[in-house]
């Protein structure tokens, strides 16, 4: 697979995780996921040391920004 430079490819096993969705804006996403971490770090969530995932479930060329959806997927034990 040609990656454009600067990214690269790293598979992993993947594994349960705990879903949040957006609806609304990409740039509403820094606060979102500020909120998504701050609600996990107050409950009994337990978190595993992966990667965390936006998952852009819409087409933002296609849809209204208000109407946007994005799942923050968090990694859960």
């Amino acid at each position: 697979m040609k990656l454009p430079d600067g990214l690269q490819y790293e598979l992993f096993e993947g594994g349960q995780y705990s879903k949040f969705v957006l609806t609304g804006p990409f740039s509403n996403l820094p606060a979102a996921s500020g909120r998504v971490w701050e609600i996990v770090s107050k409950s009994d969530i337990m978190v595993r040391p992966d990667f965390a995932i936006e998952s852009y479930v819409t087409d933002p060329r296609v849809t209204p920004e208000d109407k946007l959806i994005t799942e923050i997927l968090v990694p859960t034990a």
